[in-house]
């Protein structure tokens, strides 16, 4: 895990991974309730706020520069030895320029009487992909 936690009233816990991997799983008993991958690792510590009569969760992804080569390269980010290779790799592919930074993603929570479900689409910028999440009961 690379962000920070974000835990809602009706007991969601969200989370980002290095990977790009955006979840939120059930606060008492760790279990992944929905899960949605991101175009770049997950940096940025998961915000919610509320407007138009809705909650929402927001998050910013965008590991770009040397750092995000093992990422963007495909491997696994918690081999410790799997970015030995990565300078060469970086100069051959062009990696040394990862464009895959700079991106705010926000996805709704809908609460339906004793249920939180969150949906949510990505921002334009990501793609506008739509993700949709297991109904979680509230406390």
């Amino acid at each position: 895990m690379w962000s920070g936690t974000l835990v809602t009233d009706g007991g969601l816990v969200f989370y980002g991974t290095l990977d790009g991997w955006f979840r939120a799983v059930d606060k008492d008993t760790g279990k992944k309730l929905w899960e949605t991958k991101l175009p770049s690792g997950i940096i940025g510590n998961p915000i919610a706020y509320k407007a138009n009569g809705h909650q929402y969760v927001a998050v910013f992804s965008g590991i770009g520069g040397w750092i995000g080569l093992p990422v963007t390269a495909g491997l696994d980010p918690s081999d410790p030895y799997g970015a030995l290779g990565a300078a060469g790799l970086a100069f051959g592919a062009g990696f040394d320029k990862i464009p895959l930074g700079g991106m705010v993603h926000s996805f709704r929570i809908d609460g339906a009487g004793k249920t939180v479900t969150a949906t949510g689409t990505a921002t334009a910028a990501a793609g506008g992909g739509t993700a949709n999440a297991a109904a979680k009961t509230a406390r």
